[in-house]
């Protein structure tokens, strides 16, 4: 077993972010249910990782006010929590003409960034 002693969750991420932007969570919200996952996982002094997919669909459903918002709650929580967590935005659903501002502010709120290109 190419994983022995990694812990995996799994959270279906469309409807938990649709169930986001319908109820617009406060950040206290997503404290309490994002933060909660991240503590539960890191019992035991576990490393925790986390790929945080919310944002990028967000950009891919058109709605880059409610990625930039989710990547600041990552960001947030990150200084109440110990975990690692990679972001990826395919790069057919970016425009740099049309979504330059937002990318670079996107961008701007990670440690580092990596473009690949096919």
């Amino acid at each position: 077993m190419p994983f022995k002693g990694i812990t995996w969750l799994w959270t279906p991420q469309r409807s938990f972010r649709n169930s986001w932007i319908k109820t617009s969570w406060t950040s206290g919200a997503f404290e309490l249910v994002v933060g909660g996952l991240v503590q539960q996982m890191a019992k035991g002094g576990r490393r925790v990782r986390a790929f945080g997919e919310m944002v990028a669909l967000s950009w891919m459903d058109g709605s880059r006010p409610a990625a930039i918002e989710l990547e600041q709650l990552w960001n947030d929580l990150s200084l109440k929590h110990a975990f690692t967590l990679f972001c990826a935005y395919p790069l057919a659903n970016i425009c740099p003409k049309d979504d330059g501002p937002s990318l670079r502010h996107i961008c701007a709120m990670h440690s580092g960034v990596i473009s690949l290109t096919a």
